[in-house]
């Protein structure tokens, strides 16, 4: 048994196939380069049919509201507004009112459902009310602050 071990296996050698005439002709034929992508050839047709998608899928348009014009650049909460008046046409600087808004209501809602006698803290805060503006000649509302 120990002269099998050591003795050497040996193998046949592994014969190479020889390459086929097409295989010879890919070889030698030259790399072609693809022809340099422009995107702004394909970009006329794109617009178009982007265009159309979007004429077909557009909103109806709706009844115009009054613009609101407002002074400055920026509305600061607690801060009354210099503004113009779409029902009486005058400039006014307006009044300030808090409502409950959406945030209020859903901060509410979750109070109620954690812990139902402390429902009432989010009614109270006025961080959680939105900021109603309203002229103070007309009672018109001339903007609304989300909390």
């Amino acid at each position: 048994m120990s002269d099998a071990k050591n003795t050497p296996i040996e193998h046949a050698p592994m014969a190479m196939p020889e390459p086929s005439a097409s295989m010879a002709a890919a070889a030698a034929s030259p790399i072609v380069e693809p022809p340099p992508y422009s995107p702004l050839a394909h970009q006329p047709a794109v617009t178009e049919a982007v265009t159309k998608d979007a004429q077909a899928f557009a909103p109806p348009p709706q009844a115009a509201r009054a613009p609101t014009h407002l002074s400055g650049g920026f509305v600061t909460r607690n801060q009354p507004i210099l503004a113009n008046c779409p029902k009486c046409q005058l400039q006014v600087t307006s009044e300030i009112d808090t409502k409950v808004g959406t945030k209020g209501g859903l901060f509410t809602l979750l109070t109620c459902l954690v812990c139902w006698p402390l429902f009432w803290i989010p009614l109270c805060m006025d961080s959680c009310k939105d900021e109603v503006h309203r002229c103070p000649t007309c009672k018109t509302e001339l903007g609304r602050i989300p909390a």
